[in-house]
Order: structure tokens, then sequence, then C-alpha cells
């Protein structure tokens, strides 16, 4: 992040989970379009504040690693709440698109069963179909967390 030392030098971390400005004590930062709290750097571009947090604490983010909410929750940027996670870790911690309504992935089928899957490594794995949501949807949790650990979204 090149706007770093600007970062350091302008704003101080609150332990709620956001930046407040040095010079008015008052909380910077707007959420954009997709939820992400902003704040722009000394060069006129926008950062996400998640993102800066993260790196006041940590230092510079490793090329090709995100900022992953633990709890799913975009505008909760407390540091406890921020851990480094690939594009797929970052993914599968996803709420995920619902089908119809059903739980993160079950999807029915057209003998009137659910079937489970799952994304690993790119590929969609099917765990199984059963009689009912209840059922494919504990099996896709037992799944999630043997492949995805801590990352898992059930």
């Amino acid at each position: 992040m090149s706007d770093l030392k600007f970062f350091e030098e302008k704003y101080e971390y609150h332990p709620d989970g956001y930046l407040i400005s040095r010079a008015t004590k008052k909380q910077v930062g707007k959420p954009n379009e997709e939820g992400y709290i902003r704040i722009r750097g000394s060069n006129g571009k926008e950062y996400r504040a998640h993102r800066i947090i993260w790196s006041l604490h940590n230092g510079e983010i490793p090329e090709g690693m995100l900022i992953d909410h633990i709890d799913g929750n975009k505008q909760n940027n407390k540091i406890d709440n921020l851990r480094l996670a690939t594009r797929t870790q970052n993914n599968n911690n996803s709420i995920g698109r619902s089908v119809r309504g059903y739980p993160k992935g079950v999807q029915p089928t057209s003998s009137g069963k659910y079937r489970a899957r799952i994304m690993q490594n790119g590929k969609q794995i099917c765990i199984g179909t059963y009689d009912t949501v209840e059922e494919a949807k504990f099996s896709y949790d037992i799944k999630a967390i043997e492949i995805q650990g801590e990352f898992a979204k059930l």
C-alpha cells in the first residue's frame, strides 16, 4: 500500500474498528456501493479501510493476499475481525448465493430431493442427495469444515 506512511501520520486506529483523523479527532471514511468503508489517500485514490487498518497493525499485505472479515460484516473493521486470506479462502467465507432461498450449497433436484454441493480447487463436488433440506445442509456444513477449515461459512 503506497500510502501507508500517509495513513500512519494522518490517522489513528480506534478499538471499535475505525480510523480517526489526528487533526480533527473525528471518524473518517464512508461506505461505498459495495458496503466497504473507503478512505482517500494522499493522491486522491480511495482505499478500503479494512486494508489500511490491517496494514497499520501488520505491515504491507503480501502479494496475492486479501483481507477477510471473519464475521462477514464488511463494516466491522476491528483488528481482531480481520485476517489474511487467499481469494479462495475469502470466497469460502462469503455468504454465497442462495438458490431460490435454499441454504448455501443446497439446491432442489427434479425428483423432489435436495443436493449438497461444494467448490474445491475450482471444481464443484457433489456431496450427496438427501430427502430433506436439513440433511443436505448438515452434509454441506460437515464437508465445508473438512475442506475449508476456519474459512468455512456455515
